[in-house]
């Protein structure tokens, strides 16, 4: 297995020192599946702050040293090193009462979530748990007794459909047991630890199998969804490869409750709001026709009335019906885009102020006059210049 430079700095770093460093998880893992890692993790039988004394000349972060995790800016890269640990009594579903510092890699190795993360390197392979054999076969299997993992840590239920969803791996029939068992402890989960994990595997190659085989679990953090066949919604995933056209799809259901779910899963202002928009608006007719198009590009940005037409067209896919016309309007939407300048009243050389000044009264009809004045710009009726727009502004108030 090929390490990169600063991953070999920061084990001789250690090993120079007398102790173990194992590069493990994620980085191995990606190894055997002929993936690049992205990231590297190593652990060590040094103590935290032992571990803060062999890398004392370089930059760290205390970013879990209570739990034996330190993270090493080695080179401009990051790498989470950290203490063999067993872990007893967790509290909260999350962080153990206690934790013990070990000596042995096998003890830390145990605690971990699944075969396929606790596969160590260093010069040669270390797999004492069977996860080469579950990789090659394509399994999730959780580490020991599967329930007592989720117990630990219930988020490592959604966890396993993500790997499952990422991978293309099939469940381990006992911890799918335990998955249906436990799916419940989900409700323990921070709303954020769910949001970010839930969104990996919504971004999944194999999202909507395993969203549809493992639903009971997504309705433990979804009741919205309850009484709803989630599969017509899941099948534009085929379809679809952005993160939030994923979302615009699987929500389509949920109509008006889609911005209180998104709250409440702590979704971002910005990710709430396209989402909306695109359940809001997925029944706006789209006619492929100058005038129309015009008066949305008036109404909605560009690139969420793409997004729309690339949500439909999902859509219209799955069913067979409907691709072609929206093709046109995909087409008649980039031409109007592109050779007309002006779609937002912002877009004018004057605004509100001006026309007020002109005699002009604040409230609505402002908004109106300066419409006009955009479909007049861009219909080539007058320019977009400050003068020439005023002197048509004064014309248009005679009419009022």
């Amino acid at each position: 297995m090929f390490l990169p430079g600063f991953v070999k700095k920061a084990i001789a770093l250690l090993e120079n020192q007398g102790y173990q460093a194992y590069v493990i998880g994620g980085a191995v893992r990606d190894y055997f599946l002929g993936k690049t890692p992205d990231d590297y993790d190593i652990s060590t039988d040094a103590h935290p702050q032992t571990m803060k004394k062999i890398f004392a000349a370089y930059f760290t972060l205390d970013t879990g040293l209570k739990h034996g995790t330190l993270t090493v800016f080695i080179d401009h890269h990051p790498i989470e090193i950290t203490t063999y640990r067993s872990e007893e009594d967790y509290e909260d579903f999350r962080h153990p009462k206690k934790v013990v510092f070990v000596s042995d890699l096998d003890t830390d190795l145990s605690r971990r979530d699944f075969t396929i993360n606790a596969i160590a390197y260093n010069r040669e392979i270390l797999d004492r748990v069977g996860g080469i054999s579950d990789l090659k076969n394509k399994i999730i299997r959780a580490i020991g007794n599967p329930r007592e993992r989720f117990g630990e840590d219930p988020l490592r239920i959604l966890r396993a459909l993500r790997f499952a969803a990422e991978l293309g791996f099939n469940i381990e029939a006992g911890t799918e047991k335990a998955i249906f068992a436990d799916a419940a402890l989900i409700e323990k989960v921070s709303k954020e630890r769910i949001t970010a994990e839930f969104n990996k595997l919504i971004a999944a190659p194999g999202a909507s199998a395993i969203i549809a085989a493992y639903f009971p679990v997504i309705l433990i953090f979804l009741p919205e969804y309850r009484d709803i066949d989630p599969k017509p919604y899941l099948a534009a995933f085929r379809y679809l490869d952005d993160f939030s056209l994923r979302f615009g799809a699987f929500f389509l259901p949920l109509a008006d409750k889609v911005t209180a779910v998104m709250k409440r899963l702590k979704y971002s202002k910005a990710q709430t709001k396209k989402v909306t928009f695109l359940v809001d608006s997925y029944r706006l007719r789209l006619n492929p026709d100058e005038k129309s198009l015009t008066e949305l590009l008036f109404e909605y940005e560009y690139r969420d009335l793409i997004c729309l037409i690339d949500l439909k067209t999902a859509f219209s896919k799955v069913s067979g019906a409907g691709e072609e016309e929206l093709a046109v309007v995909r087409r008649e939407l980039n031409r109007i885009y592109h050779e007309k300048k002006y779609f937002r009243i912002a877009d004018l050389k004057i605004g509100g102020r001006h026309l007020i000044k002109l005699g002009y009264k604040e409230g609505i009809g402002i908004r109106h006059v300066l419409k006009r004045l955009l479909t007049e710009v861009n219909a080539g009726i007058i320019a977009n210049d400050k003068a020439d727009l005023i002197k048509r502004a004064k014309t248009i108030k005679k009419e009022y």
